[in-house]
Formats: structure tokens, sequence, C-alpha cells
């Protein structure tokens, strides 16, 4: 029998939803403070998550962040050309928690000489109907990051386009409730408990929303590694199934082989949606956009890979492949 579900997307106020009590811990709201160990200035925008939460914030623009926790849950801090550190609540010395940098790894950026264009990881939007991202009361955000792994046949390749499928919610059909202009989209999807069900979405806002790309090369195990690129990637979505961007101006120059383009999402105000069901009426999650597409693969060949909120890559189970492609220039 199919099940039809309703799902009604509002705008987070608060990126916290409701945390059960432990027995025989007490939960409290936390304030981390997070610097940098040579500086000891406050670093804007560092990432934050809590595997026994399950939560996911960013640090604000003084460098806190507030979590609702106990002193024995382990949260994972990062910031892109810094090194990551894992640590418990009460590990962390006065609500601090200091990262070290990285040492700054020379791009060796040498002009493409050829001008012969290679796109990898090409994807046809129209078998896009899955989205990673997206979270449900059988599925809640279980990953920070999402990568796609891709081979460069190239000696050398600069990276100069990325295009990434998202979940687009029409405005053409948009309908007026209350007086309030909602904007709804009709999805299947198969994959969800109940069997092959029909849901409706409704959105309050547009799909203007920012996102971090990372470029990553591969280690000997084939796992993301360092990153390729020293600078922020942030890119801010189209109103479009299909984002575009250029990205010439970062002289990302490919290795012959394997590495990872990864989207990284940035739980802030500005990209949350809250996200509730009515067959689930007490159950509210927070979802970050954008949702970016997936496509289906054959064969036995794993590219998608996912970092948890440990800050640990693992292999995913799904046999798909991220809908983002690449272009750049070889030689």
């Amino acid at each position: 029998m199919k099940m039809l579900k309703y799902l009604i997307l509002f705008c987070a106020y608060a990126l916290f939803g409701q945390i059960p009590t432990l027995q025989g811990q007490e939960i409290n709201r936390v304030t981390i403070l997070i610097t940098d160990s040579t500086t000891k200035k406050p670093i804007i925008g560092a990432l934050v998550s809590c595997k026994a939460r399950q939560t996911y914030t960013m640090a604000d623009k003084v460098g806190k962040v507030d979590l609702i926790a106990t002193r024995t849950d382990s949260i994972y801090v990062e910031m892109q050309n810094y090194l990551s550190k894992k640590i418990t609540i009460k590990d962390a010395e006065n609500g601090r928690v200091q990262l070290v940098q990285k040492k700054a790894i020379a791009s060796g950026f040498k002009q493409i000489k050829s001008i012969k264009k290679l796109t990898l990881n090409e994807f046809n939007i129209a078998n896009v109907k899955h989205y990673v991202y997206f979270p449900d009361p059988f599925n809640p955000l279980p990953y920070q990051q999402v990568a796609q792994r891709l081979y460069n046949p190239a000696e050398r390749y600069m990276l100069e386009k990325i295009s990434v499928a998202q979940l687009l919610f029409d405005v053409k059909l948009a309908v007026s409730e209350n007086n309030r202009l909602v904007f709804t989209y009709n999805y299947r999807d198969g994959d969800s408990p109940g069997g092959d069900n029909s849901r409706l979405y409704k959105y309050e806002d547009l799909q203007n929303t920012t996102f971090r790309v990372r470029v990553y090369r591969a280690d000997a195990a084939g796992f993301p590694a360092e990153d390729l690129c020293n600078e922020e990637i942030n890119i801010t979505a189209e109103n479009s199934e299909k984002i575009v961007a250029n990205l010439s101006k970062y002289k990302i120059i490919i290795p012959k082989g394997d590495f990872f383009v990864a989207i990284q999402w940035l739980p802030n105000i500005d990209n949350a949606s809250q996200i509730a069901y009515s067959t689930f009426s007490s159950t509210k999650l927070t979802g970050f956009k954008p949702y970016v597409g997936v496509e289906p693969i054959k064969g036995k060949d794993v590219t998608f890979f996912v970092k948890d909120y440990s800050g640990n890559w693992k292999i995913s189970p799904d046999k798909v492949k991220l809908a983002i492609a690449i272009t750049g220039s070889t030689e």
C-alpha cells in the first residue's frame, strides 16, 4: 500500500531540535570558543559536529558555537587549512578549542599550454531522482560532507567549472496558502520506507544558499586526503536545478590519477530549513541546503564517499554517483 507523506519545510529559527535526556548524564547548553593556536584569534566559520547528538553547527563572528551536549560527548572541529581536532566537552579547557594551522602547500601552478577540454563525471539531469542531505525520521543527517571520486587521465588538469544537480522547488508551482506564498514540488521516492511513496514538499523561500566545494587528493587507500586548494571555495546556489560555477580563479591543478570533489554543507541560519512530517507530527528535523542530486550506477565500482560527524570518511553503500560534473583544461 502506498503511503502518502506531506512535508512542510520552514525556514529554521534554531539549528537544534529537541534532544532526549540520557539516563545518568546531564545535558546542558555548552558554549565553545574556537581559536587559532598561534594568533589566539577566533576562527570564524569553524565547523563543529557531535555524532552523539546528531548536531552540526558553525562558529559565529566571534568564533563561538553553542551546543547541547553532555560532558562526555565528543565533538569534531574542523576548518579548511587547519588540522582537525576531536575532543570531549570536558577536555575543552575553559570552553576553548585551539586549532593548529596547516603549512600552506605550494600550488605549483604552471599555465596549461593545451586548450583541450575534458569533462569528468557527466550526468543526465533527467536521471537524477534522488537527493542527499534531505533528512527524514528514518534517516537523520548522518554526515557533513559527500565526495565523488574521479580519475584524471591527463598528466595535468586545471579545474575550470563545476556543475551540481540540486532539488529545486519550482516557482511555477507556487500556490497561495493563508495569504503566504509557498512553493510546492511533487516528488516520488521509491527508496523511502513504505514502498513507492508520493510526497508533497512545501517551501517558503527560494533555493538561494551557500555551500563549500572541497577538492582532495586521494590517499594510498583511495580515500580523500589533503586539500588541493588552499582557498575556500564558497558557491551561492542559483535558483536552478543545475548549479554552475566558474573555478578558474582558484587555479586548481590536478595531477594524474584519482582525486575527489566534495560538497561541504555550511550549517548556518541562511542555509537551514525545518522539516515536519504530517505522519510524524512530533518530528521536526533540520536540513541544510542544497539537496544534492545523485544518479544510479551499475556495476561494482565504488566512487561515492561520505564524511560522518566524527570526521571519518566512509564508502557509501548506495549504488549511486553524485550528480557533480567538472570541466577543465588538459595538456
